[in-house]
Parts: C-alpha cells; structure tokens; sequence
C-alpha cells in the first residue's frame, strides 16, 4: 500500500497502532510522543514525510483543533484523521472544522484504521487528478507532474529543464507512448510562454 503514516499520541498504545498498521496492512508507519515532535517529521530529510497522521486528541490537549490548523496550513496536503477517546468526540466537529479528514472513537477496531486510510488516500489521489486537470487546462503543467527515477529518464528531465529556461525550439523524439506530449507541456508550462496557448497537431493525420 502506498503512502507513509505518521501516529501522534503519547502513551504506548501510539506503538501498538503502528505495529498494527504495518503488521496486518503493510503500511509504512511512524509514531510522535506530541505535536512538536510530529513537525520534525515534515522539517528534517532524513526522516518520513507522512501522507496521514493519525493525532490523538487527548495527547494533545484541549487545543487540539490548534495543532490540526497548523499541519494543514504547514502541509495542506496530508489528510488528518483525529482520535477521540469514547464518549469525549463532542469535539469532532472542531477538528473536522479545522481541517481534518475524518475523526475515531477509541478504542477503534483495525479495520476501521483501514477503512479510513484508504478513503483519504483515494480522496488525495482524486484532489491531485483534478489540480491536474486543472493545471493541464491552463498551461501551467511543470516538471512536477513527471514521475520517474531512471538515469535515463533523470538525463532527459535535466535537458528539458534547461530548454524550458530557453527561447530555443525543442524537438522531442520518441516510441509512441513514452511521454512525448506530456514533456512538451511540462516545458511549456516551465517556460514564460505559460497560459498562452499549447496547441496539439497529429501530424500522421496531415496529408
């Protein structure tokens, strides 16, 4: 399963949810004693940058909601799901109001977990398809919406880098289906030449 977790909650029953996690779900989980150290995940390279945090709210405090704002307004991105201990998720609509996803009631079955992981990732992975969409539509298409990790692949990511900085015509070569349009509109949305227009010709179709 794609996507790394981060849990924040004091005591050990934080490791036991992780445990679980990777154990039964093959997630990529890691665990923070509190808030400040949670942000140490998102600020040091050596250390896991989570898709999902899990944040216990009595580990928190009653300013819980205020440690919700402030990883959304650090990582917009990264879904929120906030623990409550049965009986005290009167506070749910706070953290749902301040950003989070979806809240739990401990103690919370591991499926449960799963359900909710699942539905923010899918719910991730629809918001970056529509920004996608979005950008594609407007020209403003960079490097970003490339993926690979090939040396190959890295060599022609440099070059075409270099030629979105430029005001040189770009011939780009290629079997069908590797990504030619797609690196076209990257350099294009890279290029001062994004907004303006992008227009597709099918030259096999030209007599």
């Amino acid at each position: 399963m794609s996507g790394t977790i981060l849990v924040v909650e004091a005591d050990a029953s934080g490791q036991s949810i992780a445990e679980a996690l990777r154990n039964r779900f093959g997630y990529q989980v890691a665990v923070a004693p509190g808030a400040d150290e949670a942000m140490q995940y998102f600020r040091k390279e050596d250390m896991l940058e989570p898709d999902l945090i899990f944040l216990d709210a009595a580990t928190l405090g009653e300013h819980y909601e205020d440690v919700v704002q402030g990883f959304k307004s650090f990582r917009p991105d990264t879904s929120i799901i906030v623990m409550f201990p049965y009986g005290t998720e009167v506070g749910a609509a706070k953290a749902i109001s301040a950003g989070a996803h979806d809240f739990l009631c401990k103690p919370v079955p591991l499926e449960r977990f799963d359900h909710s992981i699942k539905i923010a990732f899918k719910m991730q992975r629809q918001a970056k398809y529509i920004s996608w969409l979005e950008r594609k539509a407007a020209g403003h298409m960079d490097f970003t919406d490339i993926v690979g990790r090939a040396p190959g692949f890295t060599d022609v990511l440099a070059v075409a880098q270099l030629a979105a900085n430029s005001k040189i015509p770009v011939w780009i070569e290629g079997e069908e289906g590797t990504g030619k349009e797609m690196f076209a509109r990257a350099i294009h949305g890279a290029s001062d030449r994004a907004g303006k227009a992008f227009v597709v010709v099918n030259c096999e179709t030209l007599s």
